[in-house]
């Protein structure tokens, strides 16, 4: 719009100053303006043009970015249902190696092992006396012993 005036308004200076009506120097002066006009229409032409092809980037960077977190996030849950049925196996494993008495009693007779030492399943180890006085053998899967 504004290149269209300028131009608009140097040809009306022409036609003034052939007519006899203007002097030279404002057609020279209308012809300057509407040139820098020109020139400013020129310009922001390019600046908007330059900022919508950044805008598009950023928004294709951003798209890019979202894509690759939801890929992230994905992972990481897949990674964390991992590690937890591991914990729950290791949890189990820790109750299954667990030796308990079957009933309250007193310790009769009791192997002595070292630490590190490793009882295998069904071992007898120990004698545990219920309250009444019979005997019962404390066996247990495989286990090692710590201090």
């Amino acid at each position: 719009a504004l290149r269209q005036l300028a131009d608009r308004e140097a040809e009306r200076q022409t036609q003034l100053v052939a007519s006899g009506l203007a002097a030279a120097r404002d057609q020279d002066r209308a012809t300057a303006e509407g040139r820098s006009r020109k020139a400013s229409v020129e310009s922001l032409s390019l600046a908007t043009s330059r900022l919508e092809r950044e805008q598009l980037k950023a928004e294709s960077e951003r798209q890019t970015l979202i894509q690759q977190l939801r890929v992230e996030i994905t992972r990481l849950q897949g990674e964390l249902l991992s590690l937890g049925k591991t914990a729950d196996r290791q949890q189990y494993e820790v109750v299954r190696r667990q030796i308990r008495a079957p009933e309250n009693g007193r310790l009769g007779e009791v192997t002595i092992l070292r630490p590190g030492s490793f009882v295998d399943e069904g071992s007898r180890f120990a004698v545990l006396i219920p309250r009444g006085g019979t005997g019962a053998t404390a066996a247990g899967p495989l286990l090692m012993l710590t201090e």
